[in-house]
């Protein structure tokens, strides 16, 4: 299967292309496609006239450098390479799961002080964004973090396949996510055993490995409790309840820590509360938004039946993340919004809900009065599956699909 190319994050990167004194760190879940937009990036610089070997890729999750886990061992690699090349010419290094050397960071910093090498790391996991590389590098770094396909990209990945988009894609979408791997499945069974391995290796290798974690069915049971609530409020009690329901007694510190490993390993995010009125953010009762909507099937008792509402959500989430905006949930007295979303100085706030249903019904009060109450003159939208959408008392209602997710009816 052709590969998509990721453009929305190859436009994030080419600025930084020659930048010697930048380096540029992809992040995101395994799976993602970080690898191949590394791929992508050297064949645009091969076109430009850079020649092969002034492009040094290694991969430390594959051989032959599967067994270079310590700095030194990974600087005799790369000299090797380096030394390869005529003339001492300016050179592009590309470390794929840079997070398999202890501590890298050193290393990595000598090379971006020789001025004449551009750097590209990879990871799968947050840890390498911590303590020792944020110290040095303040500054120094630009961070990108990849997603798997959004809803367009997917279409797109079919489009270029040549392969008919089903009248059914967007409920296969809702289901089984946007992983580029799992399209070359036609089948539910290949897919279920494919997002298990990737959810087997996550827990594997950015997770037990990284964070050290002895009691590997509990981190399993908090790993299913996120997949099976995606979009919902989320609480160390409700999950210590979860747990004590399975017959499983855990303090809450220990919960709150493997929570963290959950949003390290970008198996979720964390999106956050903020007071409206107080202009603060808030760190109680915060959301989960997987990082792969195929996350919840894979957790789920009855993969053919969808839950569209925090579907309907997360996807909204990714696609305003996938877009640069940077978001939170808002409070307002005692009614919520969904997203407050800000670029820049720019802010708007969005519902998002299935159907509005008929003025005047529950559904339409519940979406539409928490954006009423609010009487700044910020625009205000409400994203759902409606078939009709238009302007509804100074709120903009938008189609998800046809005016959000492949339109341009949003921006800020």
């Amino acid at each position: 299967m052709k590969k998509l190319i990721r453009e929305t994050y190859l436009s994030k990167l080419r600025p930084f292309y020659n930048d010697c004194e930048t380096i540029k760190v992809l992040t995101g879940v395994r799976r993602s496609g970080k690898s191949t937009i590394m791929s992508q990036v050297r064949d645009e610089l091969e076109k430009q006239g850079i020649s092969k070997e002034q492009l040094i890729y290694i991969n430390l999750d594959q051989m032959p450098y599967k067994a270079v886990k310590l700095p030194n061992q990974l600087e005799k690699v790369i000299n090797k390479k380096i030394d390869v090349i005529s003339e001492k010419k300016f050179c592009y290094l590309f470390l794929d799961e840079i997070q398999n050397v202890k501590n890298f960071e050193v290393l990595i910093n000598s090379y971006r002080e020789e001025g004449n090498i551009s750097i590209f790391i990879t990871g799968s996991n947050s840890y390498m964004l911590s303590g020792e590389l944020i110290t040095k590098l303040t500054g120094r770094y630009i961070e990108v973090q990849v997603n798997t396909l959004t809803y367009q990209e997917s279409r797109d990945l079919l489009k270029i396949n040549k392969q008919d988009i089903p009248n059914d894609f967007f409920e296969n979408y809702l289901r089984w996510g946007g992983f580029p791997k799992r399209f070359e499945y036609d089948n539910d069974e290949a897919r279920l055993l494919y997002l298990s391995s990737t959810i087997d290796e996550i827990l594997s290798k950015d997770i037990l490995k990284q964070a050290k974690i002895r009691n590997k069915p509990l981190m399993k049971k908090c790993i299913d409790f996120v997949a099976s609530t995606p979009a919902l409020t989320i609480s160390t009690s409700s999950i210590k309840n979860y747990l004590l329901h399975d017959g499983e007694k855990t303090k809450k510190e220990t919960i709150n820590r493997y929570l963290n490993f959950i949003f390290d390993s970008k198996i979720a995010d964390r999106l956050d509360r903020y007071d409206l009125k107080g202009k603060v953010a808030l760190k109680t009762f915060y959301k989960a938004y997987l990082s792969d909507l195929s996350f919840k099937t894979l957790v789920s008792s009855n993969p053919k039946t969808l839950d569209y509402g925090p579907l309907l959500e997360t996807i909204v989430y990714h696609e305003l993340i996938s877009r640069g905006y940077s978001l939170s949930i808002g409070k307002y007295d005692s009614s919520e919004i969904d997203f407050v979303v800000r670029k820049g100085d720019r802010l708007a706030y969005i519902q998002v809900c299935y159907y509005m249903g008929e003025k005047g019904s529950k559904t339409y009060e519940r979406e539409i009065q928490p954006l009423q109450n609010i009487k700044d003159n910020y625009p205000k939208f409400i994203i759902s599956m409606d078939p009709l959408g238009g302007d509804e008392q100074g709120i903009q209602r938008l189609r998800l699909i046809d005016d959000f997710l492949l339109g341009d009816r949003f921006s800020l």
